[in-house]
């Protein structure tokens, strides 16, 4: 009788276990990032993008101190950070909703980040 009921037992979380993987496999896997998050930093980025373009044309036009030739490779090279994080996102993106977009988010972020700190405030 323990024996039947161990096999009772064992079929039944087998079954259990098919019924939620059909799930998973029916509904795909839920993407943790809110694409409200990414249109977020996507429009910081571009804000920030607007900083350096401004800062860089100033410092072509001797506008601002010298030094600013300085700030402006730094900036060139933490935009193409960006723009590397950027392009990953939307290759792994087009992969489908069901990936996981976490670690591309938040490189992006970082990336973006990275830009803001080094845009001095006001173009100066």
């Amino acid at each position: 009788m323990k024996r039947f009921a161990g096999i009772i037992l064992a079929v039944s979380l087998a079954l259990g276990g098919c019924a939620q993987l059909k799930e998973i496999v029916d509904n795909g896997i839920s993407n943790p990032v809110n694409t409200d998050r990414v249109v977020a930093i996507k429009s910081g980025y571009g804000i920030a993008l607007s900083g350096a373009v401004a800062y860089r044309d100033s410092c072509a036009r001797r506008i601002i101190p010298p030094d600013c030739r300085l700030i402006v490779p730094k900036l060139v090279s933490a935009n193409r950070k960006v723009e590397i994080a950027l392009s990953r996102l939307d290759s792994i993106r087009k992969l489908g909703p069901n990936i996981d977009i976490t670690e591309a988010v938040n490189a992006l972020s970082d990336a973006v980040n990275d830009l803001k700190v080094l845009v001095p405030a006001g173009g100066q």
